[in-house]
Order: structure tokens, then sequence, then C-alpha cells
């Protein structure tokens, strides 16, 4: 009932008393809730209430200001995210002791180019993630940022819509996989690196590639040539792809055909289920599944897991 925004506001002002944290607290997520409750709650002596209050976006102004003093750093990095922020309440909270603050801040829809530069300097990963993530960060910080030592970061400067050639050429160059994998799906990136990262052997980089939109026909015929049906196939999608090797491709995967490739040595201990398929790739798969990173822009930011909000950069 608390939560229900059909609730008639008569019966919500006596909810806004009740004695059990958790009806406030699902009243603090109601979108119906009148302002004057949310003041009240925002006062709250649970945290958790608190917390909600701040993160609806029928607060006022004014009472997000308060919490964004509130002693509780989750009560303000909910009010960091809240959109109804003022925009020198989001300053403030940009230079604030707790870098999961910094995290709200960044994905606040309202956040500016000043601010992302300023935020590119916190030590918590999530919020250096979310910022290399984001459209509108400048240059220099996504510069910056392609250099972490996190990984997770890089990764998501490498899948930045945004990020400059010159920077993508210098991550087509990482040790971290994933940061490859990223590099070689974004649109972004120079056919000629994408050209350097079709030789290597490992099928999720070809994977990658034939999935990138600007793939040039050159390299989707290289990819044409391989015995994988998963990259074939993304091959015969991409725009790119020269109609006759298509049309090719289509014929060959319509009548399933015997590998070439299938008394070679080198296919010994590949996956039975998955002939064409090794215990490596196997292996890689279940580990970028395991350590999903969303590369994929939320717009204009990037939506990060939860789960790792408190994480912070070892001292």
């Amino acid at each position: 009932m608390a939560g229900n925004p059909n609730t008639p506001f008569s019966i919500l002002e006596i909810l806004a008393r009740d004695e059990d944290r958790f009806v406030r607290q699902s009243l603090a997520w109601n979108s119906n809730v009148p302002a004057s409750d949310l003041e009240k709650m925002a006062q709250d002596g649970n945290k958790d209430v608190r917390s909600v209050a701040a993160g609806n976006s029928n607060t006022p102004p004014s009472t997000l200001h308060k919490l964004a003093e509130d002693e509780d750093a989750d009560v303000r990095q909910a009010v960091a995210s809240n959109p109804n922020i003022p925009a020198e309440t989001l300053e403030k909270l940009a230079q604030d002791n707790e870098g999961r603050v910094h995290y709200g801040v960044v994905e606040n829809f309202n956040v500016s180019v000043s601010l992302l530069e300023l935020l590119a300097e916190s030590e918590n990963v999530d919020a250096l993630q979310a910022v290399a993530g984001i459209s509108s960060t400048p240059k220099m910080a996504l510069e910056k940022l392609a250099q972490d030592s996190e990984a997770y970061v890089r990764i998501s400067v490498g899948g930045n819509l945004k990020t400059p050639a010159s920077v993508l050429e210098k991550l087509a160059q990482d040790s971290e996989l994933r940061v490859l994998f990223s590099v070689a799906e974004n649109p972004s990136t120079p056919e000629s690196v994408l050209e350097k990262l079709v030789q290597n052997k490992r099928m999720l980089f070809h994977l990658n590639i034939a999935k990138n939109i600007n793939a040039p026909g050159s390299v989707l015929e290289q990819l044409a040539e391989g015995s994988d049906a998963d990259v074939r196939q993304e091959v015969i999608k991409n725009p790119n792809t020269p109609e006759s090797v298509r049309k090719r491709l289509e014929r060959e995967l319509a009548s399933p055909r015997e590998s070439p490739h299938e008394d070679d040595p080198a296919n010994q201990g590949y996956s039975g289920k998955y002939p064409l398929v090794s215990e490596e790739h196997l292996r890689l798969v279940r580990e970028t599944s395991q350590n999903a990173v969303v590369i994929f822009p939320r717009s204009p930011h990037r939506q990060a897991s939860l789960g790792a909000q408190k994480r912070r950069r070892p001292r």
C-alpha cells in the first residue's frame, strides 16, 4: 500500500508516521508521495529511509541540499544521482571525501564536463569506470583514464565512441584481453587497428570485429574465411560485407559442411559440443561472463554494477 501510487494522500500521510521503517522506506519510493512527506522522511532517524527519500525525483531541491550534508555516504550518493539536485549542490558532492558519492555524481544526467574532468581523478573505481564510458568526457580525461591501472576503467575507455583514435591505437596493445575486445567492437576504432587485431587467432577477437559496424570490407572478407559459424553469421549481418561474400556465406551456412580442419592436430582437445571451439576459448567466455563489464552506453551514461559501487582503489 505504501508504495502504491494510487494510494490516497490521506492514507500516505498516516503511513509517513508508521513505526515500521520498512513501511516508511516503501513510502519514500512512491512516485506520488507529497513533497511534505518527503521532507519529513528526509529527517527520518533511519538512514535507509533518508536514502530512498534522497533518490525520489519529487523531493524538493531545498531538501536535497540539506540531505547533501547527511552523515551517511549512501544518503549523499542518492542525493548526487537525483536529477533535481541544484547545480551548486552537485558541484559540492563532486568534492565529497567518499568515492561512492562521486559515482552518484557521474550517474547524474546533469553532470557537467568540468565535473567529469574533476571526477577523472577520483579514487573510486566505479566512478572512474563511469566517467570513462560517458560520451561527453573530455579527450584529456580519456587519455588519462586509458592509462589507469584498473582494467575495468580501460575497458570502458576502449568502448567509448568518443575515445580518440590515437588512444584506441594504444589500447589495442593492452595486455588485458578484455580491453582489446572492447577496442575491437568499437565503431570508432581505425581500420588500421582492426586490420592488426584480426591477425589475432582468438575467436572472440574475430567475433567482436565482425560485429563492428565500421569494420572495412577487406577485414570482413578475411573473417569470412574462418571456420567459426558464429563469426561467419556476424559477417553476414555486417552492412559493410561485400554482397558476393555475404551470398557465399549464406549458401555455405545453409548446408552443413565438414570442417576442412577437422583432422588438423591443432584441433585436438577441442570441445565435443563445439567441435571448432577450443577449451581456452570456452574458459575465456566463462571468465568474461563472470566478470562482465557493461560496455554499452546508456544515454549519455553507462550503468555500472550496483554490487560494486563501494569499490575503492587500493592505497
